[in-house]
């Protein structure tokens, strides 16, 4: 896909400003390219049951921004504003786009976080059900190609009062800082060993934000493929926000967006799927009832 510059890429600000209890923010993006048309591959999201999703690593400008809602509140979430993100099936034919995944969050963790979170179920009073769903995330799941990858990639560890991560499983194995570290602070921290890394007075880890979410629907294997076509009214809520945010469409002449590629296209009339959009309030909570009433 064509390499857009910096300065043209989709891009979204959270004006902070605006924010109050009442608000809706609804974050869409294009799933990668390792996923099916109907259905998730990978972990990440990760489904643990019906009723809880975790999402670790990747989409780091979402996480980023996401975890500035969680700074500005004094890293209290509790719920407000209500989040949801949304995952838009990828696909090379020209039929009209899926919905695959659909949460809602709970809790706004850092890595650390969400370590202590869940391998403290361990020792506590949950089913063994649900124990063994959450052990089996931590632990990670095989890959046909032997490797062993856990959304839970990062545990916390300490270096004479310092705090940092050591990677774990083949997740993201040869880029893991990328979703932890923004590229300046890559440049002024050190970590020996390779796979540990700790904070210092240059680096406070910018995107070191994951999610305990909801399960509002996700299609999460070949078995159980469950995709929500995106409908027309849903296209129409999308169609707005995208040429907002993207005003390359106009200036270069290029396709609009449209039901099989809503994020539109790029110079070549490829479709494009990267980055995020944001539906807001009215607009938000409008797709996700429309959603709700084709599950």
């Amino acid at each position: 896909m064509l390499e857009v510059k910096k300065k043209n890429r989709i891009k979204d600000s959270l004006d902070m400003n605006k924010m109050n209890n009442k608000e809706t923010l609804l974050y869409m993006y294009i799933l990668g390219t390792g996923n099916r048309e109907n259905y998730l591959r990978g972990v990440v999201p990760y489904r643990i049951n019906n009723e809880e999703v975790f999402f670790g690593p990747c989409k780091v400008p979402i996480r980023k921004e996401v975890k500035t809602i969680k700074d500005e509140l004094n890293g209290e979430y509790k719920g407000n504003p209500k989040i949801y993100l949304v995952g838009i099936n990828p696909t090379k034919s020209r039929k009209p786009r899926k919905i695959l995944f659909v949460g809602e969050i709970i809790n706004i963790f850092t890595f650390k976080e969400a370590w202590e979170h869940y391998d403290k179920i361990k020792s506590e009073d949950f089913t063994d059900d649900y124990k063994e769903k959450v052990e089996k995330m931590i632990n990670g799941i095989e890959s046909k190609k032997g490797t062993t990858e856990s959304p839970l990639f990062l545990k916390p560890i300490k270096d004479k009062g310092i705090d940092g991560y050591k990677h774990r499983t083949d997740m993201h194995k040869n880029r893991w800082k990328l979703d932890l570290l923004s590229s300046t602070e890559i440049k002024k921290i050190k970590q020996t060993p390779q796979n540990e890394i700790f904070k210092n007075k240059d680096s406070d880890f910018a995107y070191d934000c994951c999610f305990k979410m909801k399960n509002i629907h996700i299609s999460f294997n070949e078995k159980n493929q469950c995709p929500i076509d995106l409908t027309d009214k849903m296209f129409e809520l999308i169609k707005p926000v995208v040429l907002e945010k993207r005003p390359d469409i106009q200036k270069d002449n290029l396709k609009k967006p449209d039901i099989t590629s809503p994020f539109g296209y790029n110079i070549k009339d490829e479709r494009y799927g990267r980055g995020h959009i944001i539906l807001r309030n009215a607009e938000a909570e409008e797709f996700i009832q429309l959603l709700l009433e084709k599950k």
